[in-house]
């Protein structure tokens, strides 16, 4: 599990948000369905086994947020009871659409592009028809985060490649050439921290990045 090992470079004394991406999902016959599909079994199986590791290693998980997309709250359905936890599960919105303005007319831009191409566009501050700024989208994905910060707890925050991948490359400045090889695959994820007044951590797997956020924190 690939977020696990994140949890070598973080400070177990401060509050963290982990960010990951759905299990893996059914296959889908169209696009319409998609918000509907639930996981596979394998999807099932890795779900409850990433919440089995995250209780033997000691994550004090406080919190678990979903997108109301249905694999996102089925996959934190499944990892609360693999976690043997009786955590109730938030829904919030901006998990699904923190990127995304006008959900019908960004449609039209899903239907048209390749992930990786709308996230490349954001990246290069490119305007797309239907969603908002990266800078936007990360400064409210930031801010949710953070104004749930207490003690040394743990929220998770389950979501969709898409918005996981570009918030990655908005917080870490990773040049969008390097989009396709740093995609985030099924229960992937990042650790965020607040280390200092206005200086975030991130960590993925063995990747740490620090630095002072550009971002207006709440």
């Amino acid at each position: 599990m690939k977020i696990v090992s994140a949890f070598r470079n973080i400070d177990r004394n401060l509050p963290t948000a982990i960010f990951i991406r759905h299990g893996e999902k059914c296959v889908t016959s169209s696009v319409e369905n998609d918000a509907h599909t639930p996981l596979s079994i394998n999807g099932i199986i890795s779900s409850s086994q990433l919440g089995e590791r995250l209780m033997a290693i000691g994550c004090n998980i406080s919190k678990i947020m979903s997108s109301p997309v249905q694999r996102c709250l089925h996959t934190a359905q499944i990892l609360i009871k693999g976690n043997r936890s009786n955590l109730s599960i938030e829904e919030d919105y901006i998990l699904k659409h923190a990127f995304i303005e006008n959900p019908e007319r960004a449609y039209e831009v899903f239907c048209t592009l390749q992930m990786s191409d709308i996230v490349r566009k954001q990246v290069m501050h490119e305007d797309l028809n239907g969603f908002r700024s990266i800078f936007e989208g990360s400064t409210s994905l930031v801010n949710l985060a953070i104004s749930r910060f207490e003690g040394n707890k743990t929220d998770i925050y389950i979501t969709h490649d898409l918005l996981l991948t570009t918030l990655f490359f908005a917080l870490t400045n990773t040049k969008a050439e390097k989009i396709e090889g740093e995609w985030f695959d099924y229960l992937d994820g990042i650790c965020l921290q607040l280390i200092e007044k206005d200086k975030l951590r991130i960590c993925r797997e063995t990747q740490v990045f620090d630095f002072y956020s550009k971002f207006q924190l709440s």
